[in-house]
């Protein structure tokens, strides 16, 4: 995705990118390292002889997640569950301000508050082992399934990482009630 440009011109079009639909990153803008600028606009007005564009990409995967203790193919009604997760910036650039929320319909009740929000680097993860032990816990949110909720039916729970942006990286995980 690198481009080198040289042109004589001062204004030049700043190329476009097109991602996939299955693709998940968000991109933020050409990063050109002969004038260490980050361009969002479509226009450039060069200030040095050529331009060497890098796509900066916001980029959050989650690296784990499930619930703690039980298997979310059978999972209790009426009783704690904690589901663990963690996510790593796959991106180019820092993202800030990382905010995880779980949501799902009516049959669920969330106990915990939301988890502490991260600011990480590019390719930093929330929870990384280190030599002398977990850098930061894993996160988690504990909630219950109402009572009254049949044997073998799905509820689909959503959890979301939305950074300062208001940019947002989901996924969905479907339990089935024992």
């Amino acid at each position: 995705h690198n481009i080198d440009f040289y042109t004589t011109d001062e204004r030049l079009a700043v190329p476009e990118v097109t991602l996939a639909e299955d693709d998940s990153r968000i991109f933020v803008g050409w990063y050109d390292r002969q004038s260490n600028t980050l361009l969002t606009d479509s226009t450039y007005q060069r200030t040095t002889n050529g331009a060497f564009f890098e796509p900066v990409y916001k980029d959050l995967r989650f690296t784990l997640l499930g619930l703690t203790a039980y298997n979310q193919s059978a999972v209790p009604t009426n009783t704690a569950l904690t589901l663990s997760f963690a996510y790593r910036n796959q991106g180019t650039i820092t993202i800030k301000d990382v905010k995880a929320a779980l949501s799902g319909d009516d049959r669920i009740q969330i106990l915990d508050p939301q988890p502490p929000s991260r600011t990480l680097r590019g390719n930093e993860a929330s929870y990384q082992r280190s030599f002398f032990g977990p850098r930061n816990a894993i996160d988690a949110f504990t909630f219950i399934i109402d009572k009254n909720v049949p044997s073998g039916t799905e509820i689909p729970l959503t959890l979301t990482l939305t950074d300062e942006d208001g940019d947002s990286f989901k996924t969905v995980l479907s339990l089935t009630v024992k």
